[in-house]
């Protein structure tokens, strides 16, 4: 196991609601796409509720303190696959998903390192799986545990402009 990884294990940050804000706030924009993707105010409290409980679903410390979901991919997996399909929000559940798994490695000072694309396909298979979450969640923690990297500042950035040009280029696409 990479060394960043081991002492994550020691260290490791749950994502809270409250964390789950700010990172929202800082990327929503970049999520619009051809749908506008909800303000923060105009999520009803039922929606904060579900995904609060969500997280505390993959957050959950057994009376051994061991976590449900160990931290590293298989946490990250949790975070993809519970919010994207636990339909916590009347829309977005996919973008929400690759907010909370961002958030909780953010906390952690890592980051996925993978093309926007390929993280929007990532999500948009999961919420299309035949497969039930617990399912899901093993084979989704294989396929991005290669792209967990030390997390970099200016790699916020890309990601924004990647999500950006993406963006810009399924909507030419579209307009064909």
């Amino acid at each position: 196991m990479v060394k960043h990884l081991k002492n994550w294990q020691k260290n490791n940050v749950p994502l809270g609601i409250k964390e789950f804000k700010i990172i929202w706030e800082e990327f929503r924009d970049a999520l619009e796409y051809n749908e506008p993707f909800p303000m923060l105010e105009g999520i009803s409290s039922y929606s904060w509720q579900r995904l609060e409980s969500t997280f505390g679903a993959i957050n959950y410390r057994g009376f051994s303190g061991a976590y449900r979901f160990e931290p590293g991919s298989i946490a990250v997996a949790a975070y993809l696959c519970f919010v994207n399909r636990g339909h916590c929000l009347n829309n977005g559940n996919k973008r929400a998903s690759l907010l909370s798994a961002i958030g909780y490695l953010k906390l952690n000072n890592l980051f996925l390192d993978m093309s926007w694309k390929k993280l929007y396909d990532l999500s948009k298979s999961i919420a299309n799986s035949p497969f039930s979450v617990e399912e899901q969640i093993p084979i989704v923690a294989r396929i991005i545990a290669e792209y967990i990297v030390p997390y970099d500042e200016s790699k916020k950035s890309d990601l924004i402009e990647s999500a950006i040009v993406w963006y810009i280029k399924s909507s030419e696409i579209n307009e064909r």
